[in-house]
């Protein structure tokens, strides 16, 4: 790394990618807080790049950035790293591109954390229509951004608000072409829930069956 700083200078951008990927290797290490800071020089490198506003490496390690915050319990520095991501795709891809839809709901699951949940729900719900609206309402980015939304319901204790979007969830993976995709457990479980709290325990036995079904087929 040293030799690598003193070839290309602390600014260059090779030297923010060998900082940024020494950071991953810590981050698969569970070396969080000795990533965090290699992670956030990496970025401010970037950032002062004459062609910062355009780049597409820096919302991703802002998005690897939080991932990091969030494995250390820092939810504020999390948010702060995902609203910044947010800001550059919209700026560089526009407001209805798949990737700020990404972006969006990243940003939401982060302030459902931090129990703001009026603002998660807006957040998942801007994602949800671009989603809808550029990659169809089939598509399993569209059934994910529904479970988080009725996930965020349930904890609302808003089961009524929350089942027909389990049930468009459900009917998402029943219909996609990988019918194996293991997130769609999440959607199951939630739905699981939702038929406890509601007192249908068959029902939620039904879906604890689909979990394991989707479990079995996977690892075939």
């Amino acid at each position: 790394m040293n030799d690598s700083i003193w070839r290309n200078g602390p600014d260059h951008p090779e030297t923010a990618r060998l900082l940024a990927a020494l950071a991953a290797v810590y981050g698969l290490q569970e070396r969080v807080e000795e990533a965090i800071p290699l992670l956030q020089r990496a970025i401010s490198v970037l950032e002062r790049q004459p062609e910062a506003g355009r780049s597409r490496d820096l919302p991703r390690l802002l998005g690897e950035l939080a991932e990091l915050h969030i494995k250390a319990g820092q939810y504020k520095e999390a948010d702060k790293a995902r609203g910044r991501a947010l800001e550059l795709r919209e700026a560089t891809l526009g407001e209805m591109h798949p990737a700020v839809a990404r972006s969006l709901d990243d940003l939401a699951l982060v302030r459902k954390a931090c129990g703001r949940l009026g603002e998660a729900r807006d957040l998942h719900r801007r994602a949800l229509r671009i989603w809808e609206g550029t990659c169809g309402s089939g598509a399993p980015e569209v059934a994910r951004c529904l479970t988080h939304l009725a996930s965020l319901y349930l904890e609302e204790k808003r089961y009524a608000d929350a089942e027909p979007l389990l049930a468009r969830a459900v009917a998402v993976w029943q219909c996609a072409p990988n019918q194996n995709d293991l997130y769609s457990i999440v959607t199951l479980s939630c739905y699981g829930d939702l038929y406890r709290n509601t007192g249908r325990p068959e029902e939620a036995q039904g879906m604890e069956r689909l979990a394991k079904a989707v479990v079995a087929r996977h690892y075939k």
